[in-house]
């Protein structure tokens, strides 16, 4: 009797691992922690060829066409008939993948173990370690806190070859890894000092190369929240200039938020100025998250805002971005000036006025009601409104502060002079 070769016993052994499940004997099926993780699998469910551009097998089933359990048997067939073909690891990733569609995890994981200890050295056995891995990766995140998961999933990484590039699932993966981290810390916040370490340790961990920018951006988040403030403004500079669509406009928001907190009004409209020299997505930024600014902010500097290096119509748009957020007054008070200032007449001046009314009316408790007199009154002047802004003023004269008091008496005066000089006005 002839001795077996290692090769065929564990063709063997995973012939008789297989078969119980294949023909419908299993009496457990472990299911996936999340549907289907290995993404290569849906494009051979519809092609029927490797999503790595491999040949099918001769006389091999095509996915999806036949009965799975059939499809499954004739895989295993090829690979115990044709022991020295060159694509016997092939067949043993799709097995893996055919045994995910079924959610058979159990037999997933030793067809790609298989493939990895019989055929090293070569592309499939480096994508079957890698496939292994996030395998394990979503079965810890299933049973471990995420930060947990996600280290040991690091730390199983790192031992990788450093030759074999990330496959698809892999990057998923290492992108999961931060998506369920940023779950975990919105549970506590602000963060607690232990957590935001071990969010560090991880941000160590993760090799710079594959670095998710989702990464960055939470640590930058970890960093702002202990007014580390140039560190945060590193990374999200990284996040900026390395990233598209709703990320890059995530890291600009998250940008002017913080010089918002470090140096209030100037550097705000200083960062503005930067993001649209470096022509960064502004108009998304703003638009599309909130604009968390709450309260006055820091004392402005003693010296003037920095001009925003933008020409009228832009401004203008930038303006009208701003309109629909929450601002704080300085910033708020800031633009009606420049809308007051900058717009006085042209095709332009009407936009401006509209816009400089609704800012008002979106900004009225925040600037107080003497302030907002004031500017509705000045803004009824320069539409015309004559009879309203007389109202306004009224209102000024009432009001119980001795500051807009004075303030509602001059502007009666002006008023009277527009009567007779329209060309007076204030």
């Amino acid at each position: 009797m002839r001795r077996r070769t290692p090769l065929v016993a564990a063709a063997l052994l995973l012939a008789l691992a297989w078969n119980a499940e294949v023909w419908g004997h299993s009496r457990r099926r472990l299911e996936p922690p999340r549907p289907a993780p290995v993404k290569p699998a849906d494009a051979e469910a519809t092609t029927g060829a490797p999503a790595d551009g491999t040949p099918s097998l001769p006389g091999g089933s095509q996915a999806g066409n036949r009965d799975r359990a059939a499809s499954l048997a004739d895989l295993m067939r090829e690979f115990n008939t044709r022991p020295n073909h060159p694509e016997r690891p092939h067949v043993l990733l799709k097995l893996a993948q055919e045994a995910l569609q079924e959610g058979q995890v159990a037999k997933a994981e030793l067809a790609y173990g298989l493939a990895a200890a019989l055929f090293p050295g070569t592309p499939q056995a480096a994508r079957a370690r890698q496939e292994r891995l996030v395998l394990d990766f979503y079965r810890d995140l299933g049973q471990l806190p995420p930060l947990t998961a996600g280290r040991r999933f690091l730390e199983k990484a790192a031992r990788l070859p450093a030759a074999s590039p990330p496959g698809p699932a892999l990057q998923e993966a290492l992108r999961e890894v931060w998506l369920a981290a940023e779950r975990q810390l919105s549970l506590a916040q602000p963060t607690p000092l232990p957590l935001a370490e071990e969010v560090l340790a991880l941000f160590e961990l993760h090799p710079q190369a594959n670095r998710p920018p989702e990464a960055a951006l939470l640590v930058a988040r970890l960093l702002r929240e202990r007014g580390l403030a140039g560190e945060a403004r590193q990374l999200l500079q990284q996040v900026l200039h390395s990233s598209a669509g709703h990320l890059k406009s995530r890291a600009v928001l998250e940008l002017l938020e913080l010089a918002w907190e470090s140096h209030g009004l100037p550097e705000f409209l200083a960062t503005l100025a930067r993001c649209h020299e470096e022509k960064q997505p502004l108009a998304q930024a703003l638009g599309t998250w909130l604009l968390r600014l709450e309260g006055p902010g820091p004392a402005p500097a003693a010296e003037a805002p920095p001009k925003l290096g933008l020409a009228g119509q832009e401004r203008l748009r930038l303006w009208e971005d701003l309109a629909g957020q929450p601002l704080p007054p300085s910033l708020a008070a800031h633009i009606l000036d420049d809308l007051a200032k900058s717009f006085p007449a042209g095709e332009e001046a009407s936009r401006a006025t509209r816009l400089h009314q609704a800012i008002l009316e979106g900004a009225r408790e925040e600037l107080g009601l003497g302030y907002y007199q004031d500017r509705a009154g000045l803004s009824h002047v320069k539409l015309g409104q004559l009879r309203a802004a007389e109202e306004a003023f009224q209102a000024l004269v009432q009001d119980g502060d001795p500051f807009w008091q004075l303030v509602g008496r001059t502007r009666l005066l002006d008023l009277e002079l527009v009567r007779h000089a329209p060309q007076a006005a204030p």
